[in-house]
């Protein structure tokens, strides 16, 4: 396994492990609650500080165990066409997970109701509510965190399959 496709699974289970705990937390809120509230920025600044601290941290482990190169480290023809289409299919994902947000709010039109009736939670406001914009935020958040998932998993099939 090379330092790359090691860096890629280390990227993808912060990815997963944020991403995870994150929607875990927004989601499972009750439906009356405040999107906009300091909490909510709070942990939203902490996860995204964590990942970026996690990514790099153990990137930097996996590196010295396997000797240093990493990710810089003798990039050929192989490694640029595995980024090239790591990165495309990552568009792909982002581009339909956007069409999917814009579908989603054409589809539920009008105000946000103070009175959700018929929503538990953030997840059923999401699916079945006219949306707020933080609401929109987090769709928009999903998609990125779907996005990155994507690249990582790519980059990793890639590497595997020898492309």
């Amino acid at each position: 396994m090379s330092n790359r496709e090691r860096i890629s699974w280390v990227a993808l289970m912060v990815n997963l492990t944020a991403g995870g705990s994150y929607f875990a937390n927004i989601l499972l809120l009750p439906a009356s609650a405040d999107l906009f509230d300091s909490r909510v920025a709070h942990m939203s600044v902490w996860v995204v500080f964590l990942v970026i601290i996690a990514s790099e941290v153990l990137s930097r482990i996996v590196q010295k165990r396997a000797g240093g190169g990493g990710d810089a480290a003798d990039i050929d023809e192989r490694d640029t066409a595995i980024q090239l289409r790591a990165h495309r299919n990552a568009h792909y994902v982002l581009g339909g997970a956007l069409v999917a947000v814009i579908i989603r709010i054409v589809l539920i039109k009008g105000e946000p109701d103070s009175t959700l009736h018929n929503a538990e939670s953030v997840l059923d406001v999401l699916m079945k509510e006219p949306l707020a914009v933080m609401h929109v935020v987090q769709l928009l958040v999903a998609a990125l965190c779907l996005s990155a998932v994507a690249f990582n998993l790519s980059r990793i099939f890639f590497y595997r399959r020898g492309y």
